[in-house]
């Protein structure tokens, strides 16, 4: 089989098998077989040795399947929570850094306070 069958083969039973990006994987096949044939090996060698378009072409999942609406509800509410969570730990890390700027703040004063020979009480 030669380049260009094998090609056409896999495009037609990736179309077949209704794959969405059926023009990026059999661009990629292009390319392999480019980088063989620019080692040496000829395109019957190089089709041999991919096997048959139709075993390829059934290695890739189609558009279509796997689409449920339960598992984007799923994924939704637990992006919900994710981000539930996620600003309350930054509500908390603010929190957390007013206290330290108060707490820094106040040490700056009562270093001054010492410095001048002053009461900090």
């Amino acid at each position: 089989m030669t380049r260009n069958e094998f090609l056409s083969k896999l495009t037609d039973e990736l179309k077949k098998n209704n794959i969405s990006d059926a023009a990026d994987i059999v661009e990629e096949y292009e390319q392999h077989f480019a980088f063989k044939m620019a080692d040496g090996f000829s395109e019957e060698e190089i089709a041999a040795k991919l096997g048959n378009p139709k075993a390829v072409a059934s290695q890739f999942e189609s558009g279509t399947e796997g689409k449920k609406r339960g598992s984007n509800v799923i994924t939704v509410i637990g992006l919900g929570i994710v981000d539930l969570f996620a600003g309350i730990f930054f509500v908390l890390l603010m929190v957390w850094e007013v206290i330290m700027a108060a707490i820094s703040i106040s040490c700056a004063v009562v270093a001054v306070c010492l410095l001048l020979n002053l009461n900090p009480g």
